[in-house]
């Protein structure tokens, strides 16, 4: 009987893998119909019909809804409770952060997660481990930065989502380790995005001289702020000078190509010594080896690696 109490439970954790995906689509369904937004702006419990009124689809199929809602009410991001015999939802703790608008909000890396050309490459994971490409470019025939570049709608999503996801990173940067940001006037943001990291860093310390530094198409689609300057260029072949340079790094991604998405130790002691090859070129005041990356031999200058876990594939 334990045997087979096992068995059924190893069945069901499989099970959980197969339909694993549903929850992400479901959720961008969700944010596509806008119906936190509309709970939101109500600003109290709807029934099904009040809530189907306001949906972007019509006319709505109730039945179909109703089955939406009651998935979304499973996985705790709505409430369901009924009053004078009519079932009403509400926004559970978890729905503020699908509400378009927030400072706080993740709808753009929901979007971007779920968009059907980034879900393209886990389909060839497979073909990934044969020969040289990322998945992204087994999937797209071109790296991801090709692709950003011929589809600016599609880049101007990207860099939302990646805005989206600094954000919550950042903050606790500029709160929980204020020590790193003494002793230096000048900072630059390797592959910067469109400057949120920047601009919290500006604004939590103004006495630094904040930079980003991103390609040419991501440069053009960032918003212009004063406190922090803007350059175009290619990492690989250049990189401003600074008293610190910040470089996020997701851990698993597909975007190798040009963030050296790092899944090894080995990777990672080689993109840094290539960093540290380039800073040796740039800055004629200080010499630096990658080995004072690893074991802090040198304080004069400051490489921080920010790691970040990414739900896209290597």
């Amino acid at each position: 009987m334990e045997i087979q109490k096992e068995g059924q439970a190893a069945a069901a954790k499989i099970w959980k893998f197969v339909y694993g995906f549903a929850d992400c689509l479901v959720l961008r369904c969700a944010i596509d119909l806008g119906i936190a937004d509309i709970i939101h702006k109500q600003g109290e419990p709807l029934t099904l019909s009040e809530l189907g009124a306001q949906i972007p689809v019509q006319p709505v199929n109730t039945d179909h809804l109703h089955r939406l809602m009651r998935y979304l009410v499973h996985m705790k991001i709505f409430t369901k409770e009924t009053l004078d015999g009519e079932a009403r939802y509400g926004l559970a703790p978890p729905a503020k952060f699908i509400v378009k608008g927030w400072d706080k909000s993740i709808v753009s890396i929901i979007l971007v997660v779920t968009d059907k050309d980034f879900m393209a490459p886990w389909h060839c994971l497979k073909d990934s481990l044969c020969g040289e490409g990322t998945a992204f470019e087994k999937a797209l025939g071109r790296s991801i930065w090709t692709y950003m570049a011929d589809h600016p709608e599609k880049n101007k999503l990207f860099n939302e989502g990646m805005a989206c996801d600094t954000k919550l990173l950042i903050s606790a940067l500029v709160q929980d380790c204020k020590d790193l940001f003494q002793g230096i006037m000048s900072l630059v943001d390797v592959g910067g995005g469109t400057g949120t990291a920047m601009r919290a860093i500006a604004k939590a310390f103004p006495h630094l001289k904040c930079t980003i530094y991103d390609l040419p198409h991501v440069i053009a689609d960032s918003p212009d702020y004063p406190e922090v300057d803007r350059i175009a260029g290619d990492m690989f072949k250049h990189i401003p000078s600074a008293d610190a340079i910040l470089l996020k790094v997701n851990k698993l991604n597909l975007f190798r190509s040009l963030h050296i998405i790092l899944d090894s130790e080995f990777d990672i002691r080689t993109f840094l010594h290539h960093v540290a090859q380039l800073l040796n070129s740039l800055i004629s005041r200080q010499t630096i080896r990658a080995s004072d990356f690893f074991y802090g031999q040198d304080k004069s200058i400051k490489v921080w690696v920010c790691f970040n876990w990414s739900s896209f594939p290597p």
